[in-house]
């Protein structure tokens, strides 16, 4: 079927203005302790290391107790290289009561410095923080098995869905392990409640570019990036070359391949489109019209031959749909005039191929769904049709429908240019 629909369902949003970066979040502190920290963080902010360095000294001088200025001056002694000096700091903050934070930087420092890892020693992290402890175990034992880890990372996300940090770690485990698949889960669970969330879509993006010999990971990514073009995104030439390197997709074909239906792709993938099309006849574990959309797809001469023996509707309506996937409306258009004016698919199918041919098909898929209306496929292509008509509104709605029946994830597009 052509890829009229990809992403997820919901009207475009409008775009959300960028605000400058909040100032930090200053804990309690004596209030000369308070006036060093602030300017702590405009010298880190600007680069200039030591003196922010020897401004946490003064804010300590007045709050030496203080774990948030303890482990703060720890992790920006990690960040000047001075590794001993860091650990030091960061275990007195342990002390004074810091929690996951510092025992992941003192984690870092212990495995940079060659020594064993004593923090992992009893570390129950909170759920939110569970990535630090994932980190500090990949850090410091990079070959065990990531199972326990990905699950750390996953919990964390939940709570903590746009957290650049955990992200940046999740992919790194992602990448060294090969676990893209999982990674891909973790995006597609974070984009539920917000499915335009142009920074999540991105990460969609980064985590299937590795799986493109894939089906579903590649429709994934084409589902991204056609999403973000709709946000204005400059990725309509990645678009157009994942679409290309779909067209082209081919599974592994082997002797032993037990699928009849993937035997018929191996043969499409060496050219062989009339064979493949003999053989997906054949083929029962599809049903029937998939079956006759297929071969016909693949080998259109058949269509004269299954029209003179087989008189059946199926056969007309495998017809509409082969059109429909070769991207050709206007021949689909046509088929359907052998189509009984009772048959249920009738209306649908003709509002799919106005759809395709960039007219207005609301009222044809209104009927189609009216006599099938249990159809997510009819949902979705109504959900398109008032979104190129411009009511994005009632486009939310049928989308919203259709995702409610299991539909695959859509994005509402404009019409298609009429000649």
């Amino acid at each position: 079927m052509i890829w009229l629909l990809l992403g997820l369902a919901c009207p475009k949003p409008a775009p959300v203005a960028v605000s400058a970066a909040p100032e930090p979040v200053v804990p309690k502190l004596h209030h000369r302790a308070r006036n060093a920290y602030v300017r702590a963080h405009m010298y880190r902010a600007t680069g200039e290391l030591e003196q922010a360095a020897q401004a946490y000294q003064r804010a300590m001088v007045f709050d030496p107790s203080s774990a948030v200025l303890v482990e703060e001056l720890g992790e920006l002694r990690a960040e000047q290289g001075k590794q001993e000096l860091a650990a030091a700091l960061l275990e007195r903050a342990i002390e004074l009561g810091a929690g996951d934070s510092a025992k992941g930087s003192l984690c870092a420092a212990q495995v940079a410095l060659g020594e064993s890892v004593d923090v992992l020693s009893g570390w129950s992290p909170e759920p939110a923080q569970g990535w630090i402890w994932a980190r500090c175990m990949h850090q410091a034992f990079p070959d065990r098995d990531p199972q326990d880890l990905l699950d750390a990372v996953a919990a964390s996300l939940v709570l903590q869905p746009h957290s650049a940090q955990i992200w940046a770690f999740g992919q790194e485990l992602v990448h060294t392990h090969q676990r893209y698949a999982t990674g891909l889960g973790w995006v597609e669970r974070a984009l539920e409640p917000n499915p335009w969330d142009a920074g999540l879509l991105y990460r969609k993006v980064t985590l299937t570019q590795d799986l493109e010999g894939r089906d579903r990971h590649l429709k994934a990514r084409i589902s991204a990036l056609g999403q973000l073009k709709a946000l204005g995104e400059p990725v309509a030439e990645e678009l157009a070359q994942s679409r290309e390197r779909d067209l082209d997709l081919a599974p592994q074909c082997t002797a032993s391949t037990p699928s009849c239906g993937l035997q018929a792709r191996c043969l499409v993938s060496k050219g062989q489109t009339a064979d493949a099309a003999e053989m997906v006849l054949s083929c029962s574990e599809m049903p029937e019209e998939r079956r006759l959309t297929l071969a016909l797809y693949w080998n259109p001469e058949l269509w004269r031959a299954l029209r003179g023996s087989v008189a059946s509707p199926a056969v007309q309506r495998a017809g509409v749909r082969a059109a429909l996937q070769a991207g050709e409306p206007k021949a689909a258009l046509a088929q359907l005039l052998s189509l009984p004016e009772q048959d249920p698919y009738r209306p649908g199918l003709e509002g799919q191929a106005l759809l395709a041919s960039g007219q207005d098909a609301r009222e044809a898929l209104l009927e189609g769904h009216e006599r099938l209306p249990g159809d997510p496929v009819l949902m979705a292509a109504l959900a398109q049709a008032h979104y190129q008509q411009g009511d994005a509104e009632q486009a939310g709605a049928w989308a919203a429908k259709a995702a409610a029946m299991s539909h695959p994830p859509i994005v509402l597009v404009p019409a298609p240019e009429t000649p």
